[in-house]
């Protein structure tokens, strides 16, 4: 995954959680960051790279000799990517963790933020998607979405979208520091969605978070998936640890 994925995370499960100010009420957390043993998951997708992701993961979640189950984890995992819950990656991963006998239960972040959405914003119809090329290829948001009831929008130009996140100049996931040009590139597509009527933008990429202007007022609700699966990982160790939604 996306390292700065992964800290986004850890960072929205810590902010989610009721304590009392104290470092010993939070939850125990096992955060493993092993980039090099994923490949890019919409490369994969489109057969620009010949291993799928799903074995990476599998073998950092529990198959591996580095592993979260081997570390102790024996509850509730998340995985801080959208395009690695596309069917083909999901369900090679899935298959993979039943036959190593794992007993770690891997919440679906596009399911978590789909029952997120209806149970929060009843009132949406339209709902907008901002994502990486196969993400939006293989519906992973449009198809559960337009099953229970939403109008799913999309860029009229998806490559531009792609580009505001791999490009290796300037793009959200060539350096820590988010470029100016990002930034306003992704404010730009938040408009155009608005204009079509979005009156809800999930940005399903991980990283896309990170490229909002915080000085820039939008219509539209934007909705960052991580929060709907830090809230549901939390919600499944502890319900009463789970800050309630301002």
């Amino acid at each position: 995954m996306g390292p700065l994925a992964g800290l986004m995370l850890h960072r929205l499960v810590l902010k989610n959680t009721l304590t009392f100010g104290r470092d010993q009420d939070h939850l125990k957390i096992i955060h493993l960051s092993f980039s090099d043993m994923i490949p890019d998951r919409t490369e994969s997708l489109f057969e620009m790279v010949p291993e799928n992701p799903a074995l990476g993961m599998a073998a950092v979640i529990s198959a591996g000799d580095v592993a979260c189950e081997k570390l102790g984890c024996t509850g509730v995992a998340g995985i801080p990517c959208n395009t690695f819950h596309a069917p083909p990656i999901w369900n090679l991963f899935k298959t993979k963790l039943n036959e190593s006998g794992s007993n770690i239960s891997v919440l679906n972040m596009i399911q978590e933020t789909a029952d997120y959405i209806s149970r929060n914003y009843s009132s949406v119809k339209k709902v907008g998607v901002l994502s990486t090329t196969g993400t939006q290829r293989l519906g992973i948001y449009a198809t559960p979405l337009r099953e229970i009831g939403f109008t799913v929008l999309e860029p009229e130009n998806q490559d531009e979208v792609h580009n505001l996140i791999y490009n290796k100049d300037w793009g959200i996931k060539s350096s820590i520091e988010i470029s100016t040009q990002a930034r306003e590139g992704l404010s730009e597509q938040i408009r155009l969605l608005e204009k079509k009527g979005a009156e809800l933008i999930i940005l399903a990429c991980t990283e896309l978070p990170l490229a909002i202007d915080a000085k820039v007022k939008f219509s539209a609700v934007l909705l960052d998936p991580m929060v709907c699966l830090a809230r549901a990982l939390i919600k499944r160790v502890d319900p009463n640890r789970l800050k309630s939604l301002l």
